[in-house]
């Protein structure tokens, strides 16, 4: 039986190759909704590895919306869906590294707080990061 043990330098390919599928126009086109009064900007479901001692031991999987502050703001968000896909993929591998654990429950409200605080540093006008759905497995 072969044993795959990840280095560094293979670890930190898997993530920016990750973040080179994120932000890809052609990718990011097909998952936004339509933003209107009421309306919430769909995110592209976000994936990145579990990883424990060096190895890749499960996936952290989360599905997201986002709720803008005005209308006006929602078709803004829309514009910038790529970038703001590649800020909430990044604090996500930032939280599957310190808090996900196949063993453990997903913590939604910490999760939560900071994909919010993610997103809104730079300047985005959002007034909600809604989780749908997040797993570790």
């Amino acid at each position: 039986m072969r044993r795959y043990v990840l280095t560094s330098t293979r670890v930190s390919g898997l993530i920016i190759g990750a973040l080179l599928c994120a932000a890809s126009p052609a990718r990011a086109a097909g998952g936004g909704g339509k933003t209107g009064e009421g309306a919430y900007l769909t995110i592209n479901p976000i994936s990145v590895p579990i990883i424990e001692g060096g190895r890749i031991t499960g996936q952290f999987r989360v599905v997201l919306k986002l709720v803008p502050q005005t209308p006006e703001d929602g078709s803004v968000l829309s514009a910038h869906q790529p970038a703001i896909q590649s800020i909430l993929l990044s604090a996500a591998n930032e939280y599957a590294r310190l808090n996900v654990s196949t063993f453990r429950p997903v913590n939604v409200k910490t999760l939560r707080k900071l994909l919010l605080d993610a997103v809104r540093k730079p300047g985005h006008k959002v007034k909600d990061v809604l989780v749908i759905d997040a797993l570790a497995f």
